[in-house]
């Protein structure tokens, strides 16, 4: 199971956090696991995703706050992308601060990108990339 696991993708593709989760559930199925280690796995397991999940609620009420998704039909809405590119870059719990930046920064980004390709005309793309470099 854990060589075909191991050969489906390559480990670098996995999001670490979801895989932490699938080895929990390889581990509790072996019959010499340790209980203890066990119940540690998943307890910081769901610490870690209780974490996240109180980030992922700040960073909504942010972005609702913001009025950009309502105001900007055509812009992409993509909050859970760019926050789940941050939990891959930076998943301990210690890291919420630079997680919600680093979301912030991603979204605005984004935005920056949507206007840029719906309401750029050339002489005006050409003065904000200048700007930009």
């Amino acid at each position: 199971m854990l060589v075909s696991h191991a050969l489906e993708l390559s480990l670098h593709w996995w999001v670490t956090r979801l895989e932490a989760r699938w080895f929990i559930d390889v581990y509790e199925r072996r019959p010499d696991m340790n209980l203890m280690l066990l119940q540690l796995a998943k307890l910081d397991y769901n610490m870690v995703q209780a974490t996240h999940q109180a980030d992922l609620n700040h960073m909504s009420r942010w972005w609702k706050g913001t009025g950009l998704g309502e105001k900007l039909s055509f812009a992409r809405d993509r909050l859970m992308e760019n926050f789940l590119w941050t939990v891959e870059m930076d998943f301990k719990p210690q890291f919420g601060y630079r997680r919600r930046v680093a979301t912030i920064v991603n979204a605005l980004i984004t935005v920056i990108d949507d206007v840029y390709d719906v309401y750029g005309t050339l002489d005006v793309l050409e003065l904000f990339t200048d700007a930009v470099r």
